[in-house]
This record gives C-alpha cells, sequence and structure tokens, in this order.
C-alpha cells in the first residue's frame, strides 16, 4: 500500500513539476536567441555595448564610449529598431499611462503602459517613445518598473 501511495505521490509532483521546467527552459532559450540577434544588429551598427538587457520581445543597450543608444522590440508586424544619438537628447522621462480601478470600496492604479520618452534639443525633431510595458500585451508586470527606471538613471548620466 505505501509502495503505491509513493508512486502515485511523485508522479503527481513530476506532472507539475516538469512542465514548470521545460516552460523556464524554452523562455531562457528565447532570451538567449533573443539577445545573440540583439549583439549581432549592434555589432553590425558598429555599436560595442557596455549596458545591455533584454526583457519579453524587447532588448535595449549602450554604447557608452559613442553614446548611442539602442532598442529594438519585435511586433507582430515586424521588427522595431531604434538607434539614438544621447548627444541629442535633451531630455528623457518615464511616461507611465494608468486608470483606477475601483473594487469593492478601494480604489487601485492599474499600469496600462510602460515607456521611456526622449525630448531632443533641436525643437523640429518630434520626441521618441520606447515601450516597456503595455498590458495589452503582458498580463501583468514583471521587473518593467525597475527596469525602466534603470535604465531612466542610466540615460539620464549618459546625457
Amino acid at each position: 500500500m505505501e509502495l503505491s501511495s509513493a508512486i502515485i505521490g511523485l508522479a503527481c509532483i513530476a506532472l507539475f513539476v516538469v512542465p514548470i521546467y521545460l516552460l523556464s527552459k524554452t523562455g531562457n532559450q528565447k532570451q538567449k536567441q533573443q539577445m545573440r540577434v540583439f549583439l549581432a544588429f549592434c555589432s553590425g551598427k558598429g555599436l560595442n555595448l557596455t549596458q545591455k538587457e533584454a526583457w519579453n520581445d524587447c532588448a535595449i543597450g549602450i554604447d557608452e564610449t559613442s553614446n548611442q543608444l539602442v532598442y529594438v522590440k519585435d511586433t507582430e508586424g515586424g521588427r522595431q529598431e531604434v538607434l539614438i544619438d544621447l548627444n541629442e537628447v535633451a531630455q528623457c522621462n518615464i511616461v507611465n499611462s494608468s486608470r483606477e480601478v475601483k473594487s469593492g470600496g478601494s480604489t487601485q492604479r492599474v499600469i496600462e503602459r510602460l515607456d521611456l520618452q526622449f525630448l531632443f534639443k533641436k525643437s523640429g525633431k518630434t520626441p521618441e517613445t520606447l515601450e516597456f510595458y503595455n498590458a495589452r500585451k503582458q498580463y501583468q508586470l514583471s521587473g518593467e518598473f525597475q527596469l525602466i527606471e534603470k535604465w531612466l538613471k542610466i540615460i539620464r548620466q549618459a546625457i
């Protein structure tokens, strides 16, 4: 009786652990592949990234020698590639688009989007916006708020 209970217990644990392990492994492989493609793109532009990061379907990096910021995002319509010369940037800010949701007598603020917005020194140049989080594409924040604050600090030091 104890042997059959142990076998059933081990089978239940395996059914729970194996899918989580497989999801984690494929996620890591996807992120490594994304970083390889990102680094290949950057080296093709002659950039030597001193800091870089990848998350979800995005990657960002900075070449502190040439003061260039590169951002790549895979979208359904293709690939968005943005190269920003930080010498031309006057200001960089976080744009936090959120809404209030009432539930059971209390009100909570729900983040809809997190973007980095670049304002340029030349008045005719339109601002550039880099998306870090979009609630329509990801169901919940998973470190994007800390990530955008980190990159805002890096960029502000560079400008």
